[in-house]
This record gives structure tokens, C-alpha cells and sequence, in this order.
């Protein structure tokens, strides 16, 4: 009888036991996906936020070469109006000077 009653209790005992390991077991299993899912998901964000620099970062360029080529074509037509001041007061003087001497 007693020899029945401690097999009983070490039968038990170990089955908690394998019960409890399984438990952790399984616990460390989720865990661990968890874990996975979660350095994903940073991995993702990251990629996202690169991504996302690169694309501003380009936005930015872009934007900067637009300025550049709105100066450019603004310094153009400041020089071209010059000239045309330029040779409209030519014209003036020659004329003017034509009228007074005769020539």
C-alpha cells in the first residue's frame, strides 16, 4: 500500500511537473514569438523612417534644383531687360544726337 500510495505520488509529481515544463514550454515559445514579432515590426518601422528620410531628402533636392533653375531664369531675364534698356538708350542718343546735328 504505501509502496502504491509514493508510486502514485511520484507519478504525480512528475506528471505536474511535465505539465509545468510543457506550460513554460510553450510560454517561451510565445515569448519568443513575441519577441519576433516585435523586432519586425521596429525593422519595418526603421525601413519605413529611412525610406521615408530618402524620399524627403530627394523632395528636398528636387525643390533646391527648381529654386536654382527659378533664380537662373530670373537672373536671365534681368540681363536680358539690361540689354534691352541698354539699346533702347543707344537708340535715344543716336537719335537724339542725329536730331541736333543733322547727321
Amino acid at each position: 500500500m504505501m509502496m502504491m500510495m509514493t508510486m502514485i505520488m511520484i507519478m504525480t509529481t512528475t506528471t505536474m511537473m511535465m505539465m509545468m515544463m510543457m506550460m513554460m514550454m510553450i510560454l517561451m515559445m510565445m515569448m519568443m514569438m513575441m519577441m519576433m514579432m516585435m523586432m519586425m515590426m521596429m525593422m519595418m518601422m526603421m525601413m519605413m523612417m529611412m525610406m521615408m528620410m530618402i524620399l524627403m531628402m530627394m523632395m528636398m533636392m528636387m525643390m533646391m534644383m527648381m529654386m536654382m533653375m527659378m533664380m537662373m531664369m530670373m537672373m536671365m531675364m534681368m540681363m536680358m531687360m539690361m540689354m534691352m534698356m541698354m539699346m533702347m538708350m543707344m537708340m535715344i542718343i543716336i537719335i537724339s544726337l542725329k536730331s541736333e546735328y543733322g547727321l
